[in-house]
Parts: C-alpha cells; sequence; structure tokens
C-alpha cells in the first residue's frame, strides 16, 4: 500500500511527499523545455522528429484534460506519481538526451543511490520487513539502479561491480520473497543481458572469459549443494509454494474484462484523460465481501496492472502508436546496429520495458521511466553512433 493510494484526510507525510512530487515535475520539465530550445535537430530523421512532437504534445493534452476545480483532482493530478499527470509529461525528458553526457551524470547517481539502498535496507528492515520487501521490488524500488549498473558492469570500478552484485542479490531476494513475477523476470533478464556484454567485451581477453565461467559454475555448483539443505527448513517450503501459487495465479482477466466492458469506442482512441477511471464489478463484489481501505482496491480503478493498457486508458491509442513507434525504433537502432556499449544498454532497457508492461509496469513518475524515454532518445541520437567504447568508458570513472 502507497501513502498516495488513499486520497481522504491530509498528513503531513502526504504533505511532504505531494510537495516533492510537484517540486520535481516542475524542475523536470523546466529543464527539459530549456533543452527542446536549445537542441531540437539531434534525431535522424524530420519523420521521427514529428513523432516526438506529437508524442509529447499528446501526453501534455493528456494531462491539461484532467484539470478541474475540485481540489482534490487537482492533488491526485499533481502530487501524485502513479495516477497524476506528471507520467504523461515525460516524453518531453527525450529532449535532455541530445546531450549525451547526461548519463555521466545518471552514472554518478546509480551509484550514490546504489550506496544509499545498501545502506539503509538494514535500517528498514528492522522498522518495517513487509513494506521494505514491497519496495525493493517496485518501480521506485531502492535498488532500480542495478539494472543500468549491470549492462555497463565491463565499465563499472572494481568497488561498484562488488557493491552491484550484492544489491542485485538483495533485490533478487525481495522480489522472490513478494512473488512478484514480473520483477523476477526482469531481474533475470538483466543478469542475462548483462553477462551477455560482459563476455562480448572481454571476447579479447581468453583468461578473463574462462575466470568468468569458472566462477559460474562454483556458484551454480554451490546453489545445487545447498538448495536440498534450504527446502528442508518449513519456513524456505512455505516461500517456495507461495511462489509457485503466484506464477501460476490469474490475477488480470477479471479486471481487464471489466476494462474492455467500461471503455469503448471514442475512449479507447483519445482515452480518458489522466484522471481517468473506469467501473470494476469484480472489485465490487471484492468489496462486498472483504471491504476496502485504499482507492488500489475501489471498484472504480483509476489504474490497471497491464502497462499498454493504462495507456489506452489514459491516453487512447493515439499515445500507444506514438510510444511504440519511437520504442520500437529505438530499440531495433539499439541492439541491432550498437556502435558502442552505450547504446546496446539502451536498447537492452528499452525492449526489457515494452515486455515487462505486456502483463504490468503502468507508466508512472518514476525513475525507471524516465531512464525508459532517455533511453529512446539516446538510440535516436544521431551524435552518439559516433563516439567510440573507449570515449564512453570515460563516463562510467
Amino acid at each position: 500500500m502507497s501513502i498516495f493510494d488513499n486520497p481522504h484526510g491530509v498528513s503531513f507525510v502526504k504533505i511532504c511527499a505531494g510537495g516533492l512530487i510537484l517540486c520535481s515535475g516542475i524542475m523536470f520539465s523546466y529543464a527539459s523545455i530549456k533543452q527542446i530550445v536549445i537542441r531540437r535537430h539531434f534525431i535522424y530523421h524530420s519523420a521521427l522528429r514529428l513523432v516526438v512532437t506529437l508524442t509529447v504534445f499528446w501526453g501534455i493534452l493528456t494531462c491539461l484534460r484532467s484539470i478541474s476545480s475540485d481540489m482534490q483532482d487537482l492533488r491526485t493530478l499533481f502530487a501524485n506519481p502513479f495516477v497524476g499527470g506528471w507520467p504523461w509529461v515525460i516524453p518531453i525528458v527525450f529532449f535532455c538526451a541530445s546531450n549525451h553526457t547526461v548519463w555521466k551524470y545518471l552514472n554518478r547517481i546509480f551509484i550514490q543511490h546504489l550506496y544509499f539502498g545498501l545502506a539503509i535496507v538494514p535500517i528498514l528492515l528492522i522498522i518495517n520487513p513487509e513494506l521494505t520487501i514491497k519496495y525493493i521490488r517496485s518501480d521506485f524500488s531502492i535498488f532500480y539502479c542495478c539494472g543500468f549498473l549491470l549492462l555497463t558492469f565491463s565499465f563499472q570500478s572494481k568497488k561498484v561491480k562488488i557493491m552491484t552484485v550484492i544489491a542485485t542479490l538483495v533485490w533478487l531476494l525481495g522480489t522472490v520473497l513478494h512473488g512478484q513475477r514480473v520483477y523476477i523476470l526482469r531481474i533475470i533478464y538483466y543478469i542475462v543481458a548483462s553477462s551477455f556484454i560482459f563476455v562480448f567485451m572481454q571476447r579479447k581477453t581468453f583468461g578473463k572469459t574462462v575466470k568468468l565461467v569458472s566462477l559460474f559454475v562454483v556458484v551454480a555448483s554451490l546453489f545445487s549443494f545447498f538448495l536440498p539443505v534450504l527446502m528442508k527448513s518449513e519456513l524456505v517450503r512455505e516461500k517456495v509454494d507461495y511462489l509457485e501459487n503466484r506464477i501460476f495465479a490469474d490475477t488480470r482477466s477479471d479486471v481487464i474484462n471489466d476494462y474492455f466492458d467500461a471503455v469503448k469506442g471514442f475512449d479507447r482512441i483519445v482515452g480518458l484523460g489522466a484522471l481517468g477511471r473506469f467501473w470494476s464489478p469484480y472489485f465490487y463484489k471484492r468489496f462486498l465481501v472483504e471491504g476496502y481501505d485504499t482507492d488500489v482496491d475501489s471498484p472504480m480503478r483509476s489504474t490497471i496492472e497491464s502497462g499498454y493498457l493504462h495507456i489506452i486508458l489514459k491516453s487512447g491509442y493515439v499515445m500507444l502508436v506514438l510510444v511504440l513507434l519511437l520504442a520500437i525504433r529505438a530499440a531495433i537502432m539499439g541492439v541491432c546496429y550498437p556502435k558502442n556499449i552505450l547504446l546496446l544498454t539502451c536498447g537492452l532497457i528499452i525492449i526489457c520495458r515494452l515486455v515487462a508492461m505486456i502483463p504490468s509496469l503502468a507508466p508512472s513518475f518514476s525513475p525507471g521511466y524516465v531512464v525508459f524515454w532517455i533511453s529512446i532518445a539516446t538510440c535516436l541520437n544521431k551524435n552518439i553512433k559516433n563516439i567510440s567504447n573507449e570515449e564512453m568508458s570515460s563516463f562510467f570513472k
């Protein structure tokens, strides 16, 4: 449960959190608008520039459509990172990536965030273990930075590499304990993709590759040895059974059917706006039986788990087509025609997000979604393709 889920009532925590979101959105928009004026023609083709312009315009329009005189609606619109208006303004960050050095500063932020996460998790676990485990796996995760640091593993310092491995294991453990299928698959994807990049980068150094393979064999052997011992623990068996049930549980069909029954015709084309909602008989039945305390379980749904359906709900097929046009083109440029490690990394980040948005990961005003759009801009930047890996490595030092 998030502090933003229940809009009724005001508390000091809500005021502080909402104020931070509002200030972040304003500064974020101001910095991006400055870049629009300075750097307008860094994209490959004029057709793509038109698509970017339309995406930014439609996103802002999606947000503005929900402005009303109701104070509660205004608070939700400008102070809620999940179902507010800021997620639809995020495409404007596209222009911040016109300067590739943005990744140099992002890398520093990721490393600082990594150290902070490793330092604060033990304290949070003591205060509230359940809530800590939940946020370890979310799009606001303490370790959201691990994905990028894993993909650029070859360029990081030895200290950062060690901390990244530790944080990734904690991240994976938190998602497993919480039974979140999508986040488990995302972490596995980053691990496999980073291993591929690391081996590719070290292909001329046979000894390092042998060491990597040997380390993998040792870890796999230790895991296979200790797994039967761990399975004898009742707590471990309970978690394994819980995870198995979560993996095969159908938690989407009912609300998706309600969504298609409620949202039809023109509303699907242009969306219902940033504060758009739909009625869910499934959650109404749950309310009659179980009751609910927050808007997360409300029959009047302001979000839907699937990222693509959430885009259609709020901004329609128009935004979905625009996003896919940019993201798919960028992913192809990054993965199929990588000129350096940064392009390949961004391409892999885009693919991971596109796949994860099928069952989950609705757009939100979060670091993960911002990085997704910066990755798209980087892959479509005609200047970055001329940078060598040797020059790129200086960004990560």
